[in-house]
């Protein structure tokens, strides 16, 4: 039987009694009656797991990074739930039925798979579809089965490149926001959608960004229409005037997301989470679990392997980021919140949730950078080029010029070698897709935002104490040292696949490359000094 169904009948039950206990005796305090009709009160409330117990979850970019992450905390930490839907495009030869198979082959499902065995094969549903296409791209059938089943719907399918062309963001990012929300419309037992946004979606705010949506001065069925309709090379000239308060075209679709979900907020129970940065795990599934090179985690690989030496930001700049575990439990907290509000079905508000580590422990640039010279002093990559060695510049013009030097020239030289000793030259096609991504990003790495998180942090209040250990979000007792250690193993374990056994092996190694730079350096001055001696010594003779 539905918890909340069970939850109703114990209230009704136990306040009838309460009610003839007061008429038998005026005995009972004031503050006896409150406690007893707040108990009647809360033993409504399911706890998050009896919440989610017997539900039909449909989940779009569950692929995704994030996505894989809220599939396993949700099949391992509401293990009751009835069915988890996801939404998969199949691509590069495989079906959808293929693909989700590779994806539970990844390590991020092995807690998962020793503590609830086969509950990932039986809960999991896989639907054909794509998020860009009417109707998600779903048959007849599934879409029919959404709409009587569907009880929790989380779309996080979203591009999140800065480079793709604004048509293609657009279909993306905000038509598929579209179609997720024309289902949600439709579904029977609808009792929360909830849209992943971003933190940065208004990043044209240079003050504090508050937890609510901020209006636009274009219509997203306007930019949908013209995105759809202008050949590619008006677009492009277009896009460009149109866009003027977004520095790329992820941000802009993700704000013309957002305008769609507060339109038909009069039909859903809509709810909007804002993640920031999203990088490593920091407990769960397991430590340090990733599955990219995005964001700070693949710029402190690049560094460890000598590869990267600048660096285009602000040293002073704090960034914000949000451990993928600590955003998912919050995802899961906001939607049990929507779901268990009385409210819930008194539709015209959503609730805004900007998923962001903006506190006293935040850390700039330059402590992050002094962080992973650290790291990796202590646990080294293997296969390092050159010794870690890094500068940061918040000038364009200054990163071009230094990573001229620092990056392309050495890449060409290296790659020279490769090619002299038949070796497949790969340095210089590296620096080119680091230095496009710097440039991409450089927009936020040389500013900084302040994002309002305190209904965030608020959702910790609402979590029962029995439900603590599982989904408390809390972050301020985490030293940024404790976790950039755990980010830099996981990236070493789960994305260079370097067992942690090999360490010392690598601590060695870099301190051979130590031993060598120090030989190389030091002949280098020594040879400048012996010519300087010469040139001086041979002019005083013929003096």
């Amino acid at each position: 039987m539905n918890t909340n169904l069970i939850g109703y009948i114990l209230k009704s039950v136990y306040r009838d009694e309460l009610g003839s206990q007061i008429r038998k005796s005026k005995l009972l305090t004031t503050r006896q009656l409150y406690l007893r009709r707040k108990l009647a009160d809360n033993m409504a409330v399911p706890t998050i797991p009896q919440f989610f117990e017997g539900k039909h979850i449909f989940i779009t970019g569950a692929t995704g990074f994030m996505g894989k992450v809220l599939v396993e905390k949700l099949l391992r930490s509401c293990s009751d739930l009835d069915t988890v839907y996801v939404l998969v495009r199949g691509k590069k030869g495989k079906s959808a039925e293929q693909r989700w198979e590779d994806v539970c082959q990844l390590q991020c499902f092995d807690r998962l798979k020793e503590e609830l065995p086969g509950q990932l094969e039986s809960k999991v549903k896989v639907l054909d579809g794509d998020v860009k296409e009417a109707k998600l791209g779903l048959s007849e059938t599934n879409y029919a089965l959404l709409v009587d089943k569907m009880d929790i719907m989380f779309h996080v399918a979203a591009s999140v490149r800065f480079d793709d062309p604004l048509d293609e963001a657009v279909k993306m990012n905000t038509r598929g926001t579209q179609y997720a929300v024309e289902l949600a419309t439709q579904a029977k037992n609808l009792l929360v959608f909830l849209h992943v946004s971003t933190t940065y979606c208004y990043c044209n705010l240079r003050g504090e960004t508050e937890e609510i949506i901020y209006p636009m001065d274009v219509e997203w069925r306007d930019v949908v229409k013209i995105s759809e309709n202008v050949d590619p090379i008006s677009l492009k000239i277009l896009s460009q005037h149109f866009t003027n308060f977004a520095p790329n075209t992820y941000v802009y679709s993700k704000a013309l997301a957002e305008q769609i979900v507060d339109e038909y907020k009069d039909r859903i129970p809509a709810v909007i989470v804002r993640p920031s940065i999203v990088i490593s795990s920091w407990k769960e599934p397991m430590p340090g679990w990733i599955d990219n090179f995005n964001g700070p985690i693949g710029m402190i690989i690049a560094i460890g392997k000598g590869v990267m030496r600048v660096s285009l930001c602000g040293p002073d700049n704090v960034p914000d980021y949000m451990a993928v575990d600590v955003a998912i439990k919050g995802m899961i907290v906001a939607a049990y919140k929507k779901g268990i509000s009385k409210d819930t079905r008194t539709l015209g508000e959503i609730d805004v949730y900007n998923s962001s580590s903006t506190s006293k422990s935040s850390i700039s640039n330059r402590t992050l950078i002094e962080l992973s010279q650290i790291i990796h002093k202590e646990s080294p990559i293997n296969e390092i080029i050159w010794l870690p060695s890094y500068e940061v510049t918040q000038s364009f013009g200054v990163y071009r010029l230094r990573a001229f030097f620092s990056h392309f020239l050495l890449a060409l030289v290296a790659d020279s070698v490769f090619r002299i000793f038949r070796m497949p030259p790969m340095l210089l096609k590296i620096h080119i897709k680091i230095h496009n991504a710097m440039m991409a990003i450089g927009y936020f790495t040389t500013k900084e935002w302040t994002f309002n998180n305190e209904k965030f942090l608020a959702l910790n209040n609402i979590v029962d104490p029995a439900d603590k250990e599982s989904f408390d979000f809390s972050f301020d007792g985490l030293a940024p040292i404790d976790y950039f250690r755990i980010a830099a193993l996981g990236a070493r374990k789960y994305l260079l696949k370097e067992d942690p056994s090999s360490i010392p092996a690598a601590k060695k190694k870099a301190e051979r490359l130590q031993l060598f730079s120090w030989i190389m350096k030091w002949s280098f001055y020594a040879g400048v000094a012996y010519y300087v001696y010469g040139y001086i010594s041979s002019h005083a003779l013929f003096s």
